[in-house]
């Protein structure tokens, strides 16, 4: 059986903790919510301002999720699959002219021959067809 070294500072604080934090603030330590140095940091003040500090974390952890939660909704799930050059070629090739007029166009600089095109291009362009030799 492995055994897990716990630093004295740990032990120090805890046994301090146990003293002088309020309940709740042990509650959440004990349900690894919030860490052994978060709560003695707070344990030191007053037991209204250790509640306020608990109540304020979990709401900027449920904030944050509730952001992510939101971001991911909007993400897409996959990408299209990218098309081989010869077949983008082609399908570019076949775009009408007024499309044309609202593509942008930018060299950057990275290594090897790689082509980028959005998402919004892609999905823009006719469907492939296989029988034009290019």
């Amino acid at each position: 059986m492995e055994s897990e070294s716990v630093s004295v500072g740990n032990v120090s604080k805890v046994k301090q903790l146990l003293k002088t934090a309020h309940p709740d603030l042990l509650g959440a330590l004990r349900g690894g919510e919030i860490s052994i140095h978060r709560a003695w940091k707070w344990s030191k003040e007053a037991p209204k301002r250790q509640t306020d500090a608990l109540s304020a974390y979990r709401n900027d952890k449920g904030v944050s999720k509730a952001i992510r939660v939101l971001i991911a909704r909007h993400e897409p799930t996959s990408l299209p699959a990218a098309p081989d050059l010869r077949s983008l070629v082609l399908r570019l090739s076949q775009l009408k002219p007024d499309v044309f007029s609202n593509v942008n166009v930018s060299v950057i600089r990275v290594p090897g021959k790689t082509v980028f095109v959005t998402e919004e291009l892609l999905q823009s362009l006719p469907p492939r067809q296989e029988s034009m030799p290019i």
